[in-house]
Parts: C-alpha cells; sequence; structure tokens
C-alpha cells in the first residue's frame, strides 16, 4: 500500500516514469492496475497485455471492474473490437457496471462513424437511467462524455447536485468546465467566486478561467488567470500562447516582445494550428529567422496541410519586400541551407539541398548531409561554376537559393494541382504581347466583382445587416459601407418615416444620459466627424463590446502592413482593369488617424465583454452562443447593461426590436437631439449631416 501510495504520488507530480518505478516487481493486483495505466502512456499494446495477463477470478469485484475498464479502454485506443466488446460483455455481467459499459460502447461507436444525433439520443437516454443516488465516479464519466459530445449544458447539470466546491477534484473541475463551455457565464462566475481558493487556483480551473475570459471578451481577466498558470509551469505551451494573444488584444506590443525571446518554437503545443500561430508571430514581431525555420519544418512535416504550405509562403514572399540589410536568404555560393540545381554535361539535372540538420534530413529526401562526398565538391561554389563529382562526371551549378526560396517557389508551382478545393493560390496565365493576354487575369476579377455585387443585391433587397454583408465578403463594416457610398448604394439606415424619427429622437431623451452602446462603424463615423463628445453629452458614457476594440486592432495590423510600399489594389471595370495606388505618406496618415482612435478607446469609452446572463433573450443568446460572428455584440451589450442602442444599420436595430430591446437610434437622430440640448450648434448639424448624406 505504501508503494502503491508512492506511486500516486509521484504521479500527481506529473514524474510518471518515478511512479512506474516504484511500482517495478510488486505483483499486487491493484499495483498492476496501475502500473498498466502508466504503461500504457508509451506504450497501449504493452498495457493491454499487462492487463490481460492478469486474472479476472481472483480479484474482487471492485478490482475487476477496474481490470475490464481498462481492457475497454486500451482497446478503444488501439481499435481492438474483439477486445472491447468482450470487455463490454464482462463490465455488463457483473451487474454494477452497465452504464460503464454502455459508454465505452457509445464511445466505440462514435469512433467508427456514428452519428451526432444517435449519439446525442444515446447518451441522453443512459443520463436518464441513472438513479439519483448514483456514484461519484459514474456520475463523472456520463458528464465527461456529455462534454466531450458538444452537451456541456447537460453535462453541468448532471453535475450540479453533486458538487462540494469548497473542495478540490474531478468532479468540482468538471463542472466548472461545463459551465464554462455551455457559455453559462453568470452562473460560472458564480460558482468560482462561491469555490473555495484551493479550486480556484488548480491549473485545470485556472485555464477554464482564462479561456471563458477571453472568449467573452473578459480580457483583463483571462490575463490574471493566465498568469496564475504560468506562475505554476512557465512552461505550459498553451498558456505561453495564449498570453500572447491576450496581449495582442491589449495593444501591448513591447510585453508581446519580451514574450516572444522565450524559446517558444520548442514547447510541445496540443494542436498543430497553434504551431503555425507561433511561426506567423514570431514573423510577423521581426524574429524571421526563428518564423523561417519552424514554417520550414512545418512544411515537411505537413505536406498533406493546406496551412503548412500557405505559412511558408506567406512568410517567404514578405521577406522578399523586406529592406533589411541582412540578405542571408540570398545566397551567393554553395553552404549549409543552399537548395542547389545541378546539371551534369551529359544533360542529367540534380536539385539537392545542403542540409546540417539530421531532423529536417530524415524529413525529406532531397535534402543531403554537409559532408556527403558530392556536397564536398561543390561547397564554396558560386552559380554558374563547373565542378567535378567524386565519380568523375563533370558538371556545373545552374542555380543558388536559399531553401526557404526554393520551397517558395515549390509551393507556387504545385500549390493549386494539390489542393484544388482549397483556394489559396491561383496561377493565372498573362502575355503583356498579345492584346488579349490579360483575358484570364480580368476574368478572375470579374467573377468576384460579379460575386461581391450579388451579395450587395441580397444586403439592399433582403433583410441582412450590414456586418453581414462585410463578415460575407471579408471586411470590416467600415470598409464595405465606405465601398458602397463609393458606388452611390445608401445604406439602409432607417425607413424614414416620421414616427421612427420621432420614437428614435424620444429614446435618446428618455435614455437621460444613461450611457450607450455604438457598433464599429457608429464608433468610426462619430470618430471621424470629432463628435464622440457630443455623442457622449447627449448619450452617456460610450460603450463598445470588446469586438469593436479587435476590429480597430486588426484595421491597425492591416494598415500598418502597407505603410512601406503603399497599397495597390486592382478590380474590374466595365471589361477593364482598373487600378488603385495609395501612396504611403497616405497610409502613415491612415495609421497615425486609427492609432488615435485605439487610444480613445482605451482612456474614454468602456470595452465589455459579453456575458451571457439567465435574463438574456434566448434568441440573441443562442445566436451569441454559437460565437462565429460579432454582427450583435453591440446589442448584446445594450441589452446586458440597459442603454441606448447607437447603431446606423436599421437590421440591427430591429433585431433588437425582435429580441426585446426598443431602445435604439441611429447617428443622425443622436446629432438631433444633441442640437436640440445645446450640445452643438446647428452650423455644426448641418455640416455632420451633409457628410452623413455623402457617406450613403
Amino acid at each position: 500500500q505504501l508503494r502503491r501510495l508512492l506511486a500516486l504520488s509521484q504521479l500527481g507530480q506529473g514524474r510518471a516514469k518515478e511512479a512506474a518505478a516504484t511500482l517495478v516487481g510488486d505483483h499486487d493486483p491493484e499495483s498492476e492496475l496501475l502500473a498498466a495505466n502508466l504503461t500504457a502512456i508509451d506504450d497501449p499494446t504493452a498495457a493491454l497485455n499487462r492487463v490481460l495477463a492478469i486474472s479476472p477470478s481472483a480479484l474482487a469485484p471492485e478490482l475487476a471492474s477496474s481490470r475490464w475498464h481498462l481492457v475497454g479502454e486500451f482497446a478503444l485506443v488501439l481499435d481492438d473490437e474483439k477486445r472491447l466488446r468482450e470487455a463490454v460483455d464482462a463490465l455488463r455481467q457483473l451487474g454494477t457496471d452497465k452504464v460503464e459499459a454502455d459508454l465505452l460502447l457509445i464511445r466505440w461507436d462514435k469512433k467508427n462513424g456514428a452519428g451526432d444525433e444517435e449519439i446525442t439520443t444515446r447518451l441522453r437516454a443512459v443520463v436518464a437511467g441513472l438513479p439519483y443516488n448514483v456514484d461519484a465516479a459514474t456520475r463523472y464519466q456520463a458528464a465527461d462524455q456529455l462534454l466531450h459530445n458538444d452537451m456541456p449544458g447537460e453535462a453541468a447539470a448532471l453535475l450540479e447536485s453533486a458538487v462540494d466546491l469548497s473542495r478540490s477534484g474531478p468532479l468540482t473541475t468538471l463542472y466548472l468546465q461545463s459551465l464554462a463551455a455551455a457559455r453559462r457565464d453568470q452562473a460560472f462566475r458564480d460558482a468560482l467566486n462561491r469555490a473555495a481558493p484551493v479550486v480556484r487556483d488548480t491549473p485545470e480551473v485556472l485555464w477554464a478561467t482564462a479561456t471563458h475570459a477571453w472568449n467573452i471578451g473578459d480580457i483583463a481577466a483571462a490575463r490574471i488567470a493566465i498568469e496564475k498558470v504560468l506562475s505554476l509551469d512557465p512552461s505550459d505551451a498553451d498558456a505561453r500562447l495564449l498570453r500572447i494573444e491576450i496581449l495582442l488584444r491589449q495593444n501591448q506590443s513591447a510585453a508581446i516582445i519580451s514574450e516572444l525571446e522565450y524559446h517558444l518554437e520548442t514547447l510541445p503545443y496540443r494542436r498543430l494550428s497553434d504551431r503555425f500561430r507561433i511561426a506567423s508571430l514570431l514573423w510577423h514581431f521581426g524574429y524571421r529567422n526563428r518564423a523561417g525555420a519552424v514554417a520550414y519544418r512545418l512544411f515537411l512535416e505537413n505536406r498533406d496541410r493546406s496551412q503548412a504550405w500557405m505559412t511558408l509562403l506567406a512568410l517567404v514572399l514578405e521577406e522578399g519586400r523586406s529592406e533589411d540589410d541582412d540578405r542571408s536568404w540570398n545566397p551567393t555560393v554553395v553552404a549549409d541551407d543552399v537548395a542547389v540545381d545541378l546539371s551534369y554535361d551529359d544533360g542529367e539535372g540534380l536539385f539537392l539541398v545542403v542540409e546540417p540538420d539530421p531532423v529536417l534530413r530524415r524529413l525529406d529526401n532531397e535534402s543531403w548531409e554537409p559532408d556527403h562526398p558530392l556536397v564536398q565538391a561543390i561547397i564554396g561554389l558560386a552559380s554558374g561554376d563547373r565542378f567535378v563529382d567524386p565519380a568523375g562526371r563533370p558538371g556545373q551549378i545552374v542555380e543558388l537559393r536559399h531553401k526557404y526560396v526554393a520551397r517558395l517557389h515549390y509551393v507556387m508551382e504545385h500549390y493549386e494541382k494539390r489542393f484544388p478545393e482549397i483556394f489559396g493560390i491561383r496561377k493565372v496565365s498573362i502575355d503583356v504581347e498579345r492584346p488579349d493576354g490579360l483575358s484570364d487575369l480580368i476574368a478572375e476579377l470579374k467573377q468576384r466583382h460579379d460575386w461581391v455585387k450579388q451579395e450587395q443585391e441580397t444586403y439592399t433587397n433582403g433583410p441582412w445587416p450590414l456586418a453581414m454583408l462585410a463578415h460575407r465578403i471579408g471586411v470590416d463594416t467600415i470598409e464595405v459601407a465606405a465601398g458602397l457610398a463609393s458606388q452611390g448604394v445608401p445604406l439602409k439606415v432607417a425607413v424614414g418615416n416620421e414616427p421612427e424619427r420621432d420614437a428614435a429622437a424620444a429614446a435618446v431623451r428618455e435614455n437621460a444620459k444613461g450611457g450607450c452602446s455604438l457598433d464599429l462603424l457608429a464608433f468610426w463615423t462619430g470618430w471621424r466627424l470629432k463628435a464622440l463628445d457630443a455623442i457622449e453629452a447627449t448619450c452617456g458614457h460610450i460603450h463598445v463590446p470588446q469586438s469593436v476594440f479587435d476590429r480597430l486592432l486588426a484595421r491597425r495590423e492591416k494598415i500598418e502592413f502597407s505603410l512601406k510600399d503603399g497599397i495597390k489594389t486592382a478590380r474590374y471595370d466595365d471589361g477593364r482593369i482598373a487600378a488603385t495606388e495609395v501612396a504611403p505618406e497616405i497610409v502613415k496618415e491612415w495609421l497615425e488617424e486609427i492609432d488615435r482612435a485605439i487610444a480613445w478607446v482605451e482612456t474614454r469609452a468602456t470595452v465589455c465583454p459579453l456575458i451571457l446572463t439567465d435574463d438574456l433573450p434566448p434568441e440573441l443568446a443562442e445566436f451569441l452562443h454559437g460565437g462565429r460572428s460579432d454582427i450583435f455584440d453591440s446589442v448584446a451589450v445594450a441589452v446586458r447593461n440597459k442603454h441606448l442602442l447607437v447603431s446606423d444599420d436599421r437590421s440591427t436595430r430591429e433585431f433588437a426590436h425582435i429580441v426585446g430591446w426598443g431602445r435604439s437610434a441611429w447617428l443622425h437622430q443622436v446629432f438631433g437631439v444633441a442640437a436640440e440640448q445645446g450640445h452643438i450648434d446647428f452650423d455644426t448639424l448641418i455640416r455632420w449631416s451633409a457628410d452623413l448624406v455623402d457617406s450613403g
């Protein structure tokens, strides 16, 4: 027993190998089962054989159940249907383990293609059959399956009556995780407040707290929680990445630079997408060689993933735009990390990469070790130089490229054929010597033009909010509004009758400076007109959802990307290509403008998280819970805080009315009340009104 307790203590501290060593030579059945569990970490086949070697006939019922449960778990991992069904039958025969058997079989069937609806129905049947006094272990297993099958609300409900928030344990942790996943935001926060510090400060609960706060837009709370996670384990890869994402949303570049000094690329991330994200972040903040190394390795390791190709493409293309004097990616002689194209005098060609990293050589059969005789024969030679290989064959160096650049060329040449179903790179034929040499490019631009026109017509003639159109065509509402105005297409701001105007003005007056919620376009229009002070004086303190602040930061990043070269775009215009160019000095002015707007939000407005409470209208809560779009975030902030919604989009305000919130207005009505109350003069009202007309 002491030996087993020591092993459990070691395991609890993450020292699995020491725990396994502690159990060596201990043939007690319970210790054997624990040792098998430890073996499964690295070798599930050996673990299964080890458990099968224990005779069930000599075991007490509880240990026999544990044995068969492990057989089922390992069989599930190993896709061993025979052993799994054997375990299921044995658990059912034991009488008290029917639920465990049912859950194992459900997991097997899901792994082998059973539909979500069938799995949901079967899980609900299992839960419905549980006795009211079901033991904690069975309750946990059922709730865990509910959570992992996208039924977190039902998982939380199953655990609620059995949870003791004063004690740390798997049941308590799973309950809090389920509340967070179900977006029962207020219930989650209330439970955390009631929980003992020993519960709140466990790594699992801290992680749930951080990710929940991140998801609702409470960035300050997310940072507090993630700092605690990292204080417990500074090498936690997921926590490190989340801290960087938090700092990005807090617009703290200096702190991000400090964080990126850590050896992030060597940490074990659970998701492949996080490694791609690390490469992009390193690149964006100037760590080009580190970023290139990460992207190159990801490409070699994941050639079946479009994202691996596109990440390498984006990074290496951007390096080509750099004015940095360090041109280490433009080699002049054969050396480490250089891709070489050789041509033998007998007509044979050969491509190779001089790769000093043995790990990368194992991933790429075109990578050769630097001490290979052929590489030694050409090392230090320049393009055009002659060589003789170890077999005496003469040839010439045709071309030298950095290995990253060589793979870039490969990506550009082969991407479209390798991933025809994913839009990433399109090859378009251009021949400037022929009259119709641009026809393919014009056709591409026309296709995009026609699709955008169709989307615009759907917006104009239907109930779409402006933010929906922006989401569909991949821009923000500031851009889409400016694009519509440039075409003379008016925004759907209001119906335009007198009762509607009177109701909006009355809403502004009745709000009595109680505070207002602005969406992205309303904020930007107010900022552009220098009208935010007047809006605040008329409507009260300005609130924006976190998503508005995020959109402003994203807009800033997009502008900053074009700071050096300016912006060049091309569009279809009546059978021709119309090119537009914005000079770098104008882009610089835009960047300064967006910086001032961001600073205003940080210092003058309240940036609000989206906390879902039980009193939110069900339709609004359901939309927000999906988390796929920020279209109605401003509505949620207005409803939750009980203040005026200011939006120049009629469909957004109509949605607010549908879900029961009628206190809303558009900017022109706010300006009218501002003039009426003496916050602006009549000339200002006329000037702002003219600008609104000009802006569609």
